[in-house]
């Protein structure tokens, strides 16, 4: 018997006059996985969208047709007792209400699709996927990146759909949980004879597929080599050495405890201590749920720490009131994981820019504010057009810049980087950093060096990037190396492990 086959057949996708999607052909079949690979912005998620028939009304779709076998899917979904596609999103933290656990999450989607909870099914698809059934008590907020993702593949299994398309699945996480997390789509695709689309941006998980193919600019292209990370080969970073003996920042004995209830807690953050000096690129690695994110939000004072000091430059001023937090906000900068939810969707993107001109240095001319936005635009290769537009209107990648962008024009003396281009190709990825390492190098903030918090789970990116690198598990700091210093730990070890496997297998694939 034929396995069931899902295709896109010569789709073409506009918008007005601009062409995004152009004579698109991919298909799909059962038990097989199929990777779509290209850089942000070149179209994998609007080929996702396309697919299940979910165009965004100003969009028009010019050509082509989706087919699962012979036939419309439109006419395939009516004589369907069963959803035909489920859907793995990326940043599964932004598809989670923090008001509602993960039972009642499990249980809404259940009722959406007719079907009855079956607290037995639920539990030992939990166990299938590495997770315990206790996991149904908690909030998101209380998860890590690889837990969410793990509850959202089994909301989509429960659909039992034919097809899976899982978009950009691992962009958020570790490589540890990246790795658990497509060995689980290995397995589901096998066992349950399910076809899925892998949309990504990181060649290295092509290993897994069964067929690839690779887009650019809305086409299906055959040469893929621009798209190789960079950092898991030479680095392209200068190590000129700007490590001044001033410290910045210092960091006591500090803890963050988060209740759950009454008679519970857990503990994020565990007595770190850690210095952080003018001039340095400062990487912080670790699985998901080490405490990375919690810690630059302590230093970014978005949260308080529970106990511990963390003592900032006098002239900071780190008082309550709106006038010195918006002084405070002058020195130090921090750009989110998503970039896109970063950015005011009611705003347009100069007013986004400018906002932080206006509020933390008192720039309110539309001229002196120009001179400080165009030559950072220039420099990362976004057109002065986007700024009428809104966030809606942008790839990840121009998001991702124009975060970058607002950050830098207020001329902080330390930036945060939290996971900022996990979700980027390795082209746009590497832009934005050589961007900074050249501000840094240069110092074109006219102030002390600038300096960088670079939070990541990608080894590779912070020896290329970073002078020093923190490694942290468990809340706390295991040990800190060099940016050419191997860690010693058992838990470096493993990460040191897992990134040369990696990096090993998209180097066989290249060759």
């Amino acid at each position: 018997m034929a396995k069931p086959r899902l295709a896109l057949a010569h789709i073409s996708v506009s918008f007005g006059t601009k062409p995004l999607l152009t004579d698109i052909s991919i298909s799909l079949e059962s038990g097989q996985i199929t990777a779509l690979v290209g850089r942000s912005g070149s179209g994998k998620t609007l080929c996702a969208l396309a697919l299940q028939g979910l165009l965004p009304s100003n969009l028009t779709q010019t050509s082509g047709s989706i087919l699962l076998d012979d036939t419309p899917l439109a006419t395939a979904h009516k004589a369907s007792a069963t959803p035909i596609i489920a859907s793995i999103l990326q940043n599964p933290r932004t598809c989670f209400d923090p008001l509602h656990t993960m039972q009642s999450h499990i249980a809404e989607s259940v009722r959406a699709w007719g079907k009855a909870y079956d607290p037995k099914q639920i539990a030992s698809l939990l166990d299938t996927l590495g997770l315990d059934s206790s996991v149904l008590d908690r909030y998101a907020f209380a998860m890590s990146g690889g837990e969410l993702q793990r509850v959202m593949i089994a909301i989509a299994l429960l659909a039992d759909a034919q097809f899976l398309i899982a978009d950009e699945p691992t962009s958020d996480l570790d490589a540890i949980a990246t790795q658990e997390i497509m060995q689980i789509l290995q397995r589901i695709c096998k066992e349950r004879e399910i076809g899925i689309l892998l949309i990504t941006h990181d060649t290295r998980l092509m290993r897994i597929a069964d067929r690839s193919y690779h887009i650019d600019a809305g086409k299906i292209i055959d040469d893929i080599r621009g798209f190789y990370n960079p950092f898991t080969h030479t680095p392209i970073y200068d190590r000129q050495k700007l490590e001044s003996t001033l410290r910045l920042l210092r960091l006591r004995h500090i803890s963050k405890v988060y209740p759950i209830t009454t008679a519970s807690a857990t503990t994020a953050l565990d007595s770190i201590s850690l210095e952080i000096y003018a001039g340095q690129r400062l990487g912080i690695v670790g699985r998901s749920g080490s405490g990375k994110s919690t810690l630059a939000k302590l230093i970014a004072r978005l949260e308080r720490e529970s106990s511990g000091q963390i003592t900032y430059p006098a002239h900071w001023q780190t008082h309550k009131s709106l006038k010195s937090r918006r002084h405070f906000y002058s020195h130090i900068q921090l750009l989110f994981q998503d970039p896109i939810s970063a950015l005011n969707p009611n705003q347009t993107i100069w007013q986004s820019l400018t906002q932080g001109l206006h509020h933390l240095r008192g720039i309110t001319d539309k001229a002196a504010q120009e001179q400080k936005i165009f030559p950072i635009l220039s420099a990362l290769d976004l057109d002065r057009a986007l700024l009428h537009t809104y966030p809606a209107m942008l790839s990840g990648g121009q998001a991702a810049r124009i975060n970058l962008a607002r950050a830098l024009v207020v001329e902080p003396q330390l930036l945060i980087l939290d996971e900022s281009t996990s979700s980027l190709d390795s082209h746009t990825e590497a832009m934005i950093l050589d961007f900074i390492a050249t501000m840094h190098a240069n110092n074109l903030t006219d102030k002390q060096h600038l300096s960088v918090l670079c939070i990541t789970h990608n080894l590779a990116l912070a020896r290329a990037f970073c002078d020093r690198i923190v490694l942290m598990d468990s809340g706390k700091i295991i040990e800190i190396v060099a940016h050419n210093e191997p860690f010693t730990s058992p838990q470096g070890k493993l990460l040191e492990s897992t990134f040369t496997t990696a990096a090993a297998s998209a180097d066989s694939r290249a060759t």
